[in-house]
């Protein structure tokens, strides 16, 4: 899940710009302690909030594993549920995801395909679980 703190302003001592770090990424904002910086970071911080924690991507970056697991989770928290509570199945989802992000989080979407998938396929084979439960 993503962090639940608001990610500070902070001030990177060596290029004397103020920074802050947004799902993992440094963003630079221009001189630490100057207005435009602070507007900067109130700019990057409220697009953040807005889109879930998540900062939106520019159009033609990549997205990551992590990213789209993510926007599932966003949709699987209000699709699967039944007398308005959630169901077995979303905690099922959320195991599997917790792996899949774990060993592939930070690799772009495109990359990933059937092998890695096997990959993962494989390791809840070798941890015991049972047929149904790995399928």
């Amino acid at each position: 899940m993503p962090s639940t703190r608001t990610p500070s302003y902070r001030h990177h001592k060596p290029s004397g710009q103020a920074v802050v770090t947004l799902n993992a990424e440094d963003h630079y904002l221009g001189k630490h302690g100057t207005r435009a910086s602070r507007v900067r970071y109130d700019e990057l911080i409220a697009k953040w909030l807005a889109n879930g924690r998540i900062l939106p991507r520019a159009s033609g970056d990549v997205a990551t594993i992590t990213e789209l697991l993510a926007d599932y989770l966003r949709f699987a928290e209000t699709y699967y549920r039944k007398n308005d509570k959630p169901t077995s199945e979303l905690a099922h989802m959320k195991n599997v995801m917790r792996s899949l992000r774990y060993r592939h989080g930070t690799e772009p979407v495109a990359e990933f395909g059937p092998l890695k998938l096997k990959s993962i396929r494989q390791s809840y084979i070798g941890a015991g679980h049972s047929r149904p439960y790995v399928n």
